[in-house]
């Protein structure tokens, strides 16, 4: 019985400090995202992190919190977002209920917002150091083309990058033709021109944005590299999200 006490305690300890989230939004309007349900998470550690697009003069966003998911307060207070910008992370606040929110909005362009939120560990202990975070914003490129910076699995060692939230949009609409469509890829070579592989692939409207979150986290070919294409002509942008493991 003690033995099992102890396992018990182990797995309940090594649990709370897996425990993270992370979900993108975007915005060309002033309201709130969808909330998120953290009860019993062990989450308490919370971050925005906040990319632009075309033109916005005024822009405030911030993080909210709730004991029902009704009645909102502010967790991260308004930040104002006319240009790229992360908050500090705010520590030791365990939610229930979070959700992004764009208090004020002017202008004509886009604002994608990510939430992060952690285990009681803090990001110094667990999160940060197998976590990526990979964009591309406002590219008219029409060939296979890498990421870069965080999203490359680590050459040699066995390990996978594990894409767990994807946020892709174009300016133009998507068609059956080969490639003329949003795509993730993996291989190497520095431009995934070996062993490309499809990793994930939408059809999308003018102007329209596709959000995804698998359930199973979406698992890359080890020692790959990540990259994105859109063969159609117009302006397009990525937000990768996931972490590195074996």
């Amino acid at each position: 019985m003690k033995r099992f006490i102890q396992a018990m305690v182990c797995l309940l300890f090594a649990a709370s400090l897996s425990a993270s989230t992370m979900k993108t939004a975007l915005f060309t309007a002033a309201g709130s995202d969808i909330s998120i349900n953290a009860v019993g998470s062990g989450i308490a550690e919370h971050r925005l992190t906040w990319y632009v697009t075309g033109t916005v003069s005024a822009c405030s966003v911030k993080l909210q919190q709730s004991v029902d998911g009704t009645t909102w307060s502010d967790l991260i207070g308004a930040q104002t977002c006319t240009a790229n910008g992360a908050t500090a992370w705010a520590y030791n606040v365990a939610a229930n209920y979070v959700r992004i929110t764009m208090a004020s909005y002017t202008g004509t362009g886009s604002v994608y917002v990510t939430y992060e939120g952690l285990g009681a560990s803090g990001p110094n202990q667990f999160y940060q150091p197998n976590a990526f975070h990979c964009t591309v914003v406002n590219s008219s490129a029409t060939i296979l083309t890498a990421f870069g910076g965080q999203c490359v699995a680590p050459v040699g060692t066995g390990l996978s990058l594990y894409i767990t939230d994807i946020v892709a949009s174009a300016s133009v609409i998507a068609t059956t033709t080969a490639d003329q469509y949003l795509e993730l890829k993996s291989g190497t070579g520095g431009t995934c021109g070996t062993g490309t592989a499809v990793v994930w692939a939408s059809y999308n409207t003018a102007f329209g944005y596709v959000p995804y979150s698998p359930r199973t986290p979406i698992k890359v070919a080890a020692n790959s590299e990540l990259c994105w294409m859109d063969a159609a002509v117009g302006s397009k942008t990525f937000i990768v999200d996931g972490f590195i493991a074996p």
